[in-house]
């Protein structure tokens, strides 16, 4: 188990300096681009490359985009693997399309996150306090902050909108039990308000009719 244990850990943390380097690369690539020229061509390959690494593939035949949860629970593990993934949706590195298939991959994971002695020394990702909330780590924190802030600004579809507050749901209290998780909820809720009743899908508004009977009930 041990042996195990060790070996996710390498797994981690090579899977995190892959995706620095390619962020990175991105980032450099642009950087150095002239103004007004449009994406340079260049950034596509270590884009490919650094989605590849947080679990996010297009299928090139159904020209949609798919995200492994191994892949991407092997980067959320680390810190610093949290921090590049919250620097590459702020900046806003990636597709829409591919933002989309990840929020609630990443919402399930980070979440499932089991207490741990990481987050600079604190006594767990979701530590709790005297009176049962969760409080947690920085970049815990600003990984849902970021989430909220991109559920805000982005235009996003009614079933991304009802996965990611059915992942809330099929968590209980826990996981909306510090400001920041409510703070990602509330702005879920909010956007759910106006896309929702816009869906053409009956079946995604009697779904999300069910999952806030049940929020309420759980509150």
């Amino acid at each position: 188990m041990e042996q195990k244990q060790r070996a996710n850990l390498w797994k981690s943390r090579v899977y995190c300096d892959q995706a620095y380097q390619s962020y990175q690369n991105v980032i450099d690539i642009w950087r150095a681009a002239p103004p007004g020229g449009g994406i340079p061509p260049q950034v596509q390959l270590h884009l490919v490359k650094l989605m590849k690494c947080m679990g996010i593939v297009l299928d090139n035949e159904k020209k949609v985009y798919t995200v492994s949860g191994d892949a991407l629970k092997l980067v959320v593990k680390l810190e610093k693997g949290r921090t590049l993934i919250c620097r590459v949706l702020e900046q806003a590195l990636l597709p829409p399309n591919a933002v989309q298939a990840l929020l609630p991959v990443l919402l399930e994971t980070i979440i499932s996150l089991p207490p741990s002695r990481n987050e600079s020394g604190s006594n767990g990702a979701a530590k709790q306090t005297g009176n049962g909330s969760n409080v947690d780590g920085p970049t815990i924190e600003r990984l849902f902050r970021s989430m909220a802030s991109i559920i805000h600004k982005l235009n996003i579809n009614g079933d991304t909108l009802l996965k990611c507050f059915q992942v809330f749901l099929s968590h209980g209290k826990p996981s909306f039990s510090s400001n920041v998780r409510m703070e990602c909820l509330h702005s879920l809720l909010q956007k759910g308000a106006v896309v929702i009743p816009q869906s053409p899908s009956e079946g995604v508004k009697e779904a999300w009719g069910q999952a806030e009977q049940k929020f309420v009930s759980t509150l």
